[in-house]
């Protein structure tokens, strides 16, 4: 599979921390999970707005309050991101 059908994807999953909290926010970006000096394509999780660019979401808390806040690590929403993709397409 490509790069660019797996991101479309990963686009049609929920917002992983919606999808934790109950929410059913949508997926509106995606989040590159890890270390940001090791971006890796492949370890990418679905994000609404506000959970990955908002003031509450990982970018607008920074990673370290973001984990805290929502008791969620960039390893819990990756393996959460994967669980959902292996239910919907595999």
């Amino acid at each position: 599979m490509n790069l660019d059908r797996y991101e479309a994807r990963l686009r049609q999953l929920p917002c992983i921390v919606g999808f934790k909290m109950g929410m059913g926010c949508k997926c509106e970006e995606l989040h590159h999970a890890g270390d940001p000096s090791e971006r890796d394509d492949w370890a990418q999780v679905p994000l609404c707005f506000e959970h990955h660019q908002g003031a509450t979401g990982i970018h607008g808390l920074r990673r370290r309050t973001f984990h805290m806040k929502y008791q969620l690590t960039d390893v819990q929403m990756l393996a959460m991101t994967r669980k959902l993709y292996a239910q919907a397409y595999e």
